[in-house]
């Protein structure tokens, strides 16, 4: 079970999470097409990341990895029901570096600004957003079944 270290760990990570889904709201409101792919990103990002540290992942190990796809399978074995957004990761499949970086596989190599445009964006933000709640989900189940096993009541 994740020590008091990890949830706390993962509670700060799943509202960097959500600070990045609402940055990429803000992006993609001010036609920051690009920006709000790579908020919606690190925001997929980071709310994988919060459910492998809250399963006690080390962080070392995740800490500096981007890829989306990766932290999700990595995550899947620990929450089953992370399957349930396979297509929300696999818009991520190509974000993971072509948002932050110079496109260097294209011919020619090209700009964030020239690949990601509102239709990226608005799939990216749907997809973090779903990504987001299902990892908020998660740990809010988790933490209700192990208030639950030890006898603790919180007024809600």
């Amino acid at each position: 079970m994740a020590s008091s270290d990890s949830t706390s760990m993962a509670e700060l990570t799943v509202r960097l999470a959500r600070e990045n889904l609402i940055t990429a709201i803000h992006d993609f409101d001010g036609r920051r097409y690009p920006d709000a792919c790579e908020h919606a990103s690190r925001c997929a990002e980071l709310s994988l990341k919060a459910l492998l540290f809250h399963a006690g992942h080390p962080e070392r190990s995740v800490i500096n990895e981007h890829d989306v796809g990766w932290l999700h399978e990595l995550a899947l074995p620990f929450f089953p029901s992370l399957a349930d957004i396979e297509n929300e990761v696999e818009v991520f499949a190509e974000y993971s570096a072509d948002v932050r970086y110079i496109d260097q596989r294209a011919i020619p190599p090209s700009l964030p600004s020239d690949t990601y445009g509102k239709q990226e964006a608005e799939l990216g933000i749907e997809a973090a957003g779903e990504i987001l709640a299902a990892a908020e989900t998660i740990l809010r189940t988790v933490e209700a079944a192990i208030e639950q096993q030890s006898g603790i009541w919180r007024p809600k």
